[in-house]
């Protein structure tokens, strides 16, 4: 363990603070408000106890109330995420009322720990994976969030009226949109991809067969409370309906659709 104390500092060096060791702990979290708070894919944070952070030029902080418990401060000047703090009980996720988390990215001196975690995984940003092998856990718990995910890929004769299709379908646009592959994240870290028929027979070769549009070339099953709700912006987007929404006999509400390319879409929740 390195000696005390821990020093830190805002960008400008208006607010600078010491904490004495030893932390609570260090993690990364990825949560949608450390993210939106710091512009970036996630927060590091430690804590300690109040009474062993010191902070000079306290009046330049700025607090910001997110919530009736929960503030969090930045420096007035530069902007920087300093500290988070819990003023009553309350927060779904319980953080200590007597400690004060720190953004570990603000320190000048190395701690003693490194980060054990990353946590509030299931908000990440779709587009980083980890390569540190850290547990990745769900919200502020012990509970493993897998990093594992599947990617369906549907091949397209028309890649512009499939986007159409599925982002009507989805409510939401692709996170990926580029010649030849179209991506969109579905529930469960899963992607559906839409490849263009000429890009699947590109990477595999020309004698790839293909069946024509109208085949049922492939199925998606898709398990969501919004089951009926998909079901019907499906049918408005112009999928042909082959069954509609009833109890199969392995126990689930299930509907199914064509999609413009004879793709089968399973609707089950």
């Amino acid at each position: 363990m390195r000696p005390d104390p821990c020093r830190g500092s805002c960008l400008c060096g208006a607010v600078t603070y010491v904490l004495e060791l030893p932390t609570d702990f260090v993690a990364h979290c990825h949560c949608a408000s450390c993210r939106a708070i710091s512009g970036a894919a996630f927060l590091t944070w430690t804590s300690v106890p109040r009474d062993r952070l010191t902070i000079h030029g306290e009046d330049t902080v700025r607090w910001y109330q997110s919530s009736d418990t929960i503030r969090w401060g930045s420096c007035a000047g530069c902007g920087s995420t300093l500290f988070y703090c819990a003023d009553a009980e309350g927060h779904p996720e319980a953080p200590r009322t007597d400690c004060m988390y720190l953004t570990v990215g603000t320190l000048h001196d190395p701690l003693d720990r490194d980060p054990g975690a990353h946590v509030s995984f299931e908000e990440r940003v779709p587009w980083f994976t980890p390569a540190d092998h850290l547990p990745t856990l769900r919200g502020k718990t012990s509970a493993p969030c897998p990093t594992s995910s599947v990617q369906i890929i549907l091949f397209v004769s028309d890649p512009e009226r499939s986007r159409t299709f599925y982002a009507a379908v989805l409510g939401r646009p692709p996170s990926l949109h580029v010649p030849g592959m179209t991506e969109f994240r579905l529930p469960g870290n899963a992607v559906l991809g839409l490849m263009t028929e000429r890009g699947i027979r590109t990477l595999l070769g020309p004698e790839l067969a293909l069946g024509p549009p109208g085949s049922a070339r492939s199925e998606i099953y898709l398990r969501t409370p919004d089951a009926p709700t998909l079901h019907q912006r499906a049918l408005d987007a112009g999928a042909h309906e082959l069954s509609a929404r009833c109890e199969r006999s392995w126990g689930e509400c299930v509907s199914y659709v064509r999609d413009p390319d004879g793709h089968i879409l399973a609707l089950a929740g």
